[in-house]
């Protein structure tokens, strides 16, 4: 990635984002060029490719972004197992708002619930589970081993 120093005399490169807006926003820092190893959406790489932005505008547009997208792609997962609903309402601090940890199936539940490789699961679902009397009875199902 090419990075260059700011030097308000010289005219050759100015951040985009300060060249096309009416409002004055303070660009600062070092002048970094955009190119095809920026990692950046591709819509946005149609329209930045090849310009040049401020460290702030460069943080907001294309570092931020990417951790952004990231969280809520992280945030918008839940549990994958049915009966999630039912054990949530079991428990007794259902009224105390808490975002479940999710963990990857365990390999020894893939045959027993029969869901995708890729699927998360809630520790509260696989503590239920245990005492779940479809599940004991399934030849397929072996209880986890108490310490």
């Amino acid at each position: 990635m090419e990075v260059q120093q700011m030097d308000p005399k010289s005219t050759t490169h100015q951040c985009y984002f300060n060249i096309f807006s009416e409002e004055e926003t303070l660009c600062k820092g070092v002048l970094r060029a955009i190119s095809h190893l920026t990692p950046i959406s591709e819509e946005k790489h149609q329209e930045l490719d090849g310009k040049y932005l401020c460290q702030t505008h460069y943080n907001y547009g294309v570092v931020n972004k990417a951790h952004y997208q990231a969280r809520q792609i992280k945030l918008n997962e839940c549990c994958a197992y049915l009966k999630h609903d039912i054990y949530k309402q079991k428990t007794k601090k259902n009224k105390k708002k808490c975002k479940d940890a999710l963990i990857n199936l365990p390999a020894q539940l893939y045959k027993v619930l029969e869901l995708d490789l890729t699927a998360k699961i809630c520790h509260r679902c696989i503590k239920y589970m245990d005492s779940d009397s479809d599940y004991i009875t399934n030849n397929d199902y072996t209880q986890a081993t108490k310490r």
